[in-house]
Formats: C-alpha cells, sequence, structure tokens
C-alpha cells in the first residue's frame, strides 16, 4: 500500500524550525530565505489540516499538535541522516582539510571524532588547529569552523551552533571557599580571564557578565589570571585554579563527568556561534558535505562524547 506523506519540504522546515523556535535559523539551515520556510509550513498546515506553530511577536510557539508531531519527524530525519552517512562513507576518500580553532578542537571535536571515523572510514581527516581566520585563496583548506559573530568576505557560512556562558569551577574549589549564593559574590573568589581571540573577538568576559547581572565590577577586575587559550582556561579551573566563564559546548563534557560544577544557574547567551564556513565549490564537495552532515548531527543529538 503506498505511504501517503506530507511534502518533504515542508516537513524540513518545520522540523528546522520547530528545533531552532526561529523561522530565520530554520532558513540558514536549510539554505533558502524565511520566507520560503514560512510558506512551506503553512502548506505542510493546510496539508495536515492543523496548526504547529503559534506566531508571536517575539518568536515561534508550538501547538500541542506540533508538539506530538515533532519527536517523530526529528527521530526519522535522524535515522535517513546516519543511514546515508554509512552509505555514502563507503565509498567517500581522499583528504579533507579542516581550519579550526583549537578549543574546540580539544574539546569538543577531538573526543567525538571515533563515530566520524566509523561512518566515513576511507575519508584522511586532518585538522589545523590555529585562530587566525583562513584565506581560502591561499590555504589548503576545504571547510573552518570559527566561532565569531558574523563571517564576511563572500564566504559560504552555516551557523552550526550556539552557546550560553557560566561561571564553572571545581567542586574542590567550591567545596573550600563555601556556596556562592549571588552573582556579587564572584567578586570576592579568584577569577581566571580567558582572554581567547578569535577573528578579533574576545568571545569571553567577565565583566561583560557582571553588567548582564546588573553589577558594576572593581576597575581592577582585569588584574587577575588571564589565559590566551580556552582549553588551557578550562584546565586551570579543572585543576581548581579559579572560576571561569564557562562556555557551554566546551564544558559539557567535564560538566556530566563531575570535573566541573556551576556555582550559580546563572547563564547568558553568548554573542558569537560557531559557523561552519568555505566556498561555494568548497560546499559541492562530497567530503565537506559528509563531514558537515555529520557534525550538525552530532551538534543536534548532544551525545556525550567517548573516550577511547
Amino acid at each position: 500500500m503506498p505511504r501517503k506523506l506530507p511534502p518533504l519540504n515542508g516537513l524540513r522546515a518545520f522540523e528546522a524550525a520547530a528545533r531552532h523556535s526561529s523561522f530565520a535559523r530554520a532558513a540558514e539551515e536549510l539554505h533558502v530565505t524565511p520566507a520560503a520556510v514560512s510558506h512551506q509550513i503553512k502548506g505542510l498546515e493546510a496539508w495536515l489540516g492543523v496548526i504547529l506553530f503559534r506566531r508571536l511577536p517575539n518568536g515561534l510557539l508550538l501547538t500541542a499538535a506540533g508538539r506530538a508531531y515533532l519527536p517523530g519527524l526529528t527521530d526519522g530525519f535522524d535515522r535517513i541522516a546516519r543511514s546515508t552517512a554509512e552509505l555514502r562513507g563507503r565509498d567517500l576518500g581522499g583528504r579533507l582539510t579542516v581550519s579550526v580553532l583549537s578549543s574546540f578542537a580539544g574539546l569538543w571535536l577531538a573526543p567525538r571524532l571515533g563515530r566520524f571515523r566509523e561512518a566515513y572510514p576511507d575519508v584522511e581527516l586532518f585538522l589545523r588547529a590555529e585562530t587566525r581566520l583562513v584565506d581560502f585563496d591561499r590555504d589548503t583548506v576545504d571547510l573552518a569552523i570559527r566561532y565569531v559573530t558574523a563571517i564576511d568576505g563572500g564566504l559560504v557560512s552555516e551557523r552550526l551552533m550556539e552557546e550560553t556562558l557560566g561561571p564553572v569551577m571545581s567542586p574542590a574549589l567550591l567545596e573550600r571557599l563555601g556556596p556562592v549564593t549571588e552573582p556579587a559574590a564572584l567578586l570576592d573568589l579568584p577569577l581566571i580571564h580567558d582572554a581567547d581571540v578569535t577573528g578579533g573577538e574576545v568571545a569571553v568576559s567577565w565583566r561583560s557578565f557582571f553588567a548582564t547581572a546588573g553589577i558594576d565590577p572593581p576597575q581592577d577586575l582585569d588584574r587577575q589570571m588571564r589565559i590566551n587559550d580556552t582549553g588551557v582556561a578550562v584546565a586551570a579551573a579543572v585543576a581548581g585554579q579559579g572560576v571561569i566563564m564557562g562556555r557551554s559546548a566546551l564544558i559539557a563534557d567535564h560538566l556530566a563527568a563531575g570535573r566541573l560544577v556551576r556555582p550559580l544557574s546563572i547563564q547568558i547567551q553568548a554573542a558569537q556561534a560557531y559557523h561552519l564556513v568555505s566556498t561555494e565549490t568548497g560546499w559541492n564537495d562530497p567530503r565537506v558535505l559528509a563531514f558537515t552532515d555529520w557534525l550538525r548531527q552530532e551538534a543536534l543529538t548532544g551525545q556525550p562524547s567517548r573516550r577511547e
């Protein structure tokens, strides 16, 4: 008996918009306009005969029907992605050079690479850990992963994932110094300043955090330990040297393992996000497509890294 399925583009648009709670973010992922996403979802709603979203002035809200529909679609697309990756991995080979920030490579990407090798055993992956922005006309690079607010220079980019920022410290240090009951109490603790610069931007700032919390920090706030590499700053925090402004993607494994804890629940949205960047030609490379498909899957599932 033939399957009676809704339009595939409408399903993809709805699943992406529901996942991001945004037509604009869904449009970035699907490489279409927000208007196209909205049009496809309206067509899907008409086909189904139900309303999936309530369009509010400040965003989207799933209806009861939308909430019931989403899990099965996400699972179905995940299964398709995995099956496709396994199939494409059989015949895909050759070298893939990826320029990536050392902090992201060490704390998020590298521990997960075993799953990529399983799916694409013949791809020769070369990670170039570096902070400078890539010149695709000069450098032999297929793809770059950057943590910035926006990408300029005529390149084609896609937002991979966002981050939140919040204080983290080792459980031993928290036990020794006692509980932290409010953001202002952090001013009495040893703070570690992450001075990692990516694309000319300092990604993390204690001063911005305190300003968001409504606290006017002292002028000498910056006269504490400063580290220009996020990976080293995280290692210092794990070792109990102080409190860092933790970037959610990069500290997730440490939090899960109990090596770091949050003394306060307060978090702020990072201005920067992780972007996948390449040229128009690069995005047509099967190896780039395979790797970026895998990255999206890893970012969406949030699976913990696997130690090998």
